[in-house]
């Protein structure tokens, strides 16, 4: 079954719990991709609380910078799959590229537009049943420095795409999931 769905929301919102409750009911292999990095203590509890919100039954990813392996991998077993999420896959991107996100040029940022694009090709391509969760990054003040403007385009870039070819785009308010599309 090939269907995407985007769930969308700002921080703690209750994206990833919403996206984890659709996957269970859809009688599939749950594969979970997650594009977080672990760099302290903080982002490591996180990550727990996460993996106690899902089933044991599910392969969990840990993408770490191998986001289009993760995909591949996750696309090969035919069921369904969890990207949590798709901002910090972008995120990653812009660390990979600079190591500390601050230099902003035109080549820097065609390259950051060419890996979103085949991100959303690779998330698309896939013949799953695929539950995207990215944050709504555009609803906040204008980030100060021009990698924070840039990350935010990127994201906005990418929710957009995703939504346009999305079957169903749910967005979270207060843990409240309210039918976009």
């Amino acid at each position: 079954m090939n269907k995407l769905i985007l769930v969308l929301g700002g921080a703690r919102s209750g994206k990833s719990s919403y996206a984890v409750s659709i996957a269970g009911t859809t009688g599939n292999i749950v594969t979970y991709i997650a594009s977080a990095a672990i760099d302290d203590d903080e982002m490591r509890r996180r990550v727990d609380e996460h993996k106690r919100s899902r089933s044991k039954e599910w392969v969990t990813i840990e993408a770490n910078g191998r986001i289009f392996e993760a995909l591949k991998e996750a696309g090969s077993t035919g069921g369904t799959i969890i990207l949590d999420c798709l901002t910090m896959a972008i995120s990653g991107f812009m660390s990979e590229d600079t190591g500390d996100c601050k230099l902003v040029d035109s080549s820097y940022e065609e390259s950051i537009r060419l890996k979103v694009k085949e991100l959303i090709d690779a998330i698309c391509g896939l013949k799953d049943y695929v539950v995207v969760v990215s944050n709504e990054v555009g609803l906040g003040v204008v980030p100060p420095y021009p990698s924070g403007r840039l990350f935010r385009d990127m994201v906005g870039i990418a929710n957009k795409e995703l939504a346009a070819r999305a079957h169903e785009v749910v967005f979270m308010v207060s843990g409240i999931p309210v039918k976009v599309k």
